[in-house]
């Protein structure tokens, strides 16, 4: 009887510690691309038909990620196990229902579910939550029965944190209950420490880049197919007027208008035994050139200020621009604009005493090249050396 009891411990802590790593993992690397996980709920929420939620979507990633790791963390020492396995049975039981409907629907091309450190597609996405899912209600379950830490088998590592109060050792019901606001503490604790997760990563920029365009990578080399053969890509976006999805070739220029037309989706058709590349698109022009050639060859120093809206540049930000505009010049290195916004003939861009010439650039290309509004790109011979926030402009 005492080693049936032991096995079906172990079988219990095998699934707690298994739910607390893929919690903690995908908490995590969610928390660190706030960016990416709000671009992903603006693909659902465009899916169901919800219009433009705005800032709305960077609250929503750093709380979603926030409480994938409190409860991560929960599991995995055991930190008020009976609220924190209820809350896993919950958002396991929520989230495997939805990933079904995704799945039968295929609104998105993938969940986002462990954000871009991991691809998954809706139906693996959906199968994997079917074998976490009875894990997370066997865990709930055995956890409501027990009362004391002699019943659960093992010392719980939520005991470590609670001597550090006061020294009292779980293990008797009055103890237990002595220990309740203790484990609320830590819970909350959790809960802050994950928020600063995403937190700096959305005031600055993530401290781990699972994205192409990571320092040290190479762009031309990173554009280049594995094998010989030819891609053909095709952007398709959605019609703010009529709500009607078009789909345009590289070469379009209709497509640059973003106040009219929003991105939904990029189709890459392989012509060949090509693999894709791990960058697909980057160029950088306007209405009389296209730079892109002479930015990547350039041997020197090719500073990119990065900016999704000219308008909306202004305080610290214009401040550390207008710094790295000045140093650039006066260093002899190559400086220039990106952005996005339909540029209306404007060719340069004031930045206090400084002036810079300005090109457009894909929104989508801009938004996987730096996860910020406004910052700066540093490029030598076509390898990306630097990135920065606009906030993290501004030296002293």
């Amino acid at each position: 009887m005492l080693a049936r009891v032991r096995r079906q411990n172990y079988a219990i802590l095998f699934c707690r510690f298994l739910l607390a790593a893929v919690f903690l993992f995908s908490g995590f690397v969610k928390g660190v691309d706030p960016w990416g996980t709000a671009i992903k709920f603006g693909e659902y929420f465009a899916a169901f038909g919800w219009g433009n939620t705005g800032d709305f979507t960077f609250v929503l990633s750093v709380l979603l990620s926030a409480v994938e790791m409190t409860l991560g963390l929960g599991l995995l020492f055991g930190v008020g196990l009976r609220f924190t396995g209820m809350c896993t049975f919950l958002f396991m039981t929520g989230f495997t229902l939805l990933t079904l409907w995704i799945a039968l629907t295929d609104p998105v091309a993938d969940c986002g579910c462990f954000g871009d450190a991991v691809k998954l597609t809706n139906w693996q996405t959906f199968w994997k939550n079917i074998v976490l899912w009875p894990m997370s209600a066997a865990v709930w379950l055995w956890a409501r029965r027990k009362r004391t830490a002699a019943e659960f088998g093992y010392a719980e590592p939520a005991a470590v944190f609670v001597r550090a109060f006061d020294g009292v050792q779980i293990g008797k019901d009055e103890e237990r209950r002595r220990t309740r606001w203790q484990e609320i503490v830590l819970l909350g604790l959790f809960f802050l420490l994950s928020c600063g997760v995403g937190g700096y990563a959305l005031l600055h920029l993530p401290v781990i880049d699972f994205l192409p365009f990571r320092v040290g990578v190479n762009i031309p080399q990173a554009m280049q197919a594995s094998d010989e053969g030819t891609t053909e890509t095709t952007l398709i976006y959605r019609d703010r007027l009529d709500g009607s999805e078009h789909e345009f070739s590289l070469n379009d220029t209709v497509w640059y208008d973003t106040v009219r037309w929003e991105y939904v989706d990029t189709r890459i058709v392989s012509k060949g035994e090509s693999g894709a590349p791990a960058i697909r698109e980057f160029a950088v022009f306007d209405d009389r050139e296209d730079v892109t050639a002479s930015l990547l060859e350039d041997p020197g120093r090719v500073c990119l200020l990065c900016v999704t809206d000219p308008v909306r540049v202004r305080g610290r930000c214009l401040q550390g621009m207008e710094q790295v505009a000045r140093r650039a010049r006066e260093e002899g290195a190559r400086v220039l604009c990106v952005t996005p916004t339909p540029l209306e003939g404007m060719s340069l861009m004031r930045l206090g005493s400084e002036q810079v010439a300005c090109y457009n650039i894909d929104a989508t290309t801009l938004k996987t090249m730096l996860r910020a509004r406004t910052g700066l790109v540093v490029l030598e011979g076509g390898v990306i050396v630097e990135k920065r926030n606009c906030r993290d402009l501004l030296s002293d």
